[in-house]
């Protein structure tokens, strides 16, 4: 090849160089696709339900407990509706067994009180005083809690029980236990049954006769310490994590931990406690929200009607899909407002979210006015 050949082979090489770096064929990284937001929202099942058994001594030396009981049912009542959604039975069943035709029956007009019912706690006091001192001076707690719940509790207390409530029996006497019928584990084991062994939506309380620490303004119906009574409130799930009680009064000779889900008949702050007993049903039974089916982890947008509710107030538990409402939450009431999840479908190849450690305990919900109620 000539000189001038090479020359010229050369300077086409050049030129088809410069082109291909031109400003006019600039390389450029290729945009990334635009992300599309895809939400799913859901109305959410919220219906907490609950069914309350107070278990009244009715014998005569409990003409002053049952009056303070009546007194104070209003705290007990008021601590509970701080959630609007939570649909509670409330009913009474006295100690004595020695009329068939009552043992075991809920006693009052109407035999139990609702949400709905025109002045809920005149009602139920009314039902409490009602059943007066004359009962059976054998006092039964046991017996007319398997009567009243057990297996022809639909035919005695039509109405009262349902399968899908939580189930929870609060004794008032100031005597030892003294049934004839069946036994304390009978009577837990019948509570236990009628929610297919689910010992968390079986709860109880004692308000209980301590002789020893309040002497003559406090005498037990048969100077006895309650040991059995203590003993059938061990059995249930809120024995030792209750909001009742710190100081409760046991625990008495023999007994390994404090319950926490008793106080005593002459406390000084029984109006206070009964309110407890209010409050810990109120949380127990209110913290769950059912999930119609199984979420991603992080797609979870909880809302009560147009209010997005802080994440700092609920947690996902996937061993029952569910949301767990904690301790403190407090929403802006709105008129029909409810409860209602949004999804972000966005990413769908995410993981199930991990049971979150430990019990979480907790989950009431108070109810604020709104903002511009608030300013006034």
């Amino acid at each position: 090849m000539t000189l001038k050949l090479k020359s010229a082979f050369l300077a086409l090489i050049l030129m088809g160089a410069g082109g291909c770096y031109s400003s006019d064929h600039t390389l450029v990284p290729k945009p990334p696709p635009e992300r599309k937001v895809l939400e799913e929202s859901y109305a959410v099942k919220y219906q907490p339900m609950v069914d309350i058994l107070f278990v009244v001594d009715d014998s005569g030396s409990m003409g002053t407990h049952q009056q303070n009981l009546a007194t104070n049912i209003s705290k007990f009542t008021a601590a509970m509706e701080k959630n609007k959604f939570l649909d509670y039975h409330i009913g009474v069943v006295s100690t004595s067994m020695d009329k068939p035709a009552l043992a075991g029956v809920l006693r009052g007009n109407p035999s139990f009180v609702t949400r709905e019912t025109d002045f809920v706690s005149q009602f139920l006091a009314k039902n409490i005083t009602d059943l007066g001192t004359s009962g059976d001076y054998i006092e039964k707690m046991a017996d007319p809690i398997y009567v009243a719940l057990g297996p022809n509790t639909a035919q005695i207390n039509p109405g009262f029980l349902r399968p899908e409530a939580f189930l929870v029996v609060i004794l008032i006497t100031d005597a030892e236990e003294q049934s004839e019928l069946v036994t304390n584990y009978k009577a837990y084991d019948t509570m236990l049954r009628s929610k297919s062994g689910d010992e968390n939506k079986v709860l109880g309380y004692g308000v209980l006769s301590y002789p020893d620490l309040f002497g003559d303004r406090c005498a037990s119906d048969g100077n006895g310490q309650p040991v059995i009574n203590e003993m059938f409130m061990s059995m249930f799930s809120n024995a030792h994590n209750s909001l009742v009680s710190t100081n409760t009064p046991g625990p008495l000779p023999g007994s390994r931990n404090i319950l926490t889900n008793i106080f005593s008949l002459c406390d000084a702050d029984y109006g206070q406690k009964l309110a407890n007993i209010g409050e810990d049903i109120r949380i127990r039974v209110s913290r769950k929200l059912p999930l119609p089916r199984l979420p991603v982890r992080g797609t979870i947008h909880l809302k009560y009607g147009t209010q997005f509710v802080d994440p700092k107030w609920w947690k996902y538990d996937p061993t029952s899909q569910s949301l767990i409402l904690l301790p403190g939450i407090e929403l802006v009431e709105e008129e029909g407002a409810q409860f209602s999840v949004v999804l972000d479908q966005s990413n769908p190849n995410e993981t199930i979210g991990v049971p979150p450690e430990g019990e979480v305990v907790g989950g009431g919900i108070t109810f604020m006015n709104s903002p511009a109620d608030q300013e006034e």
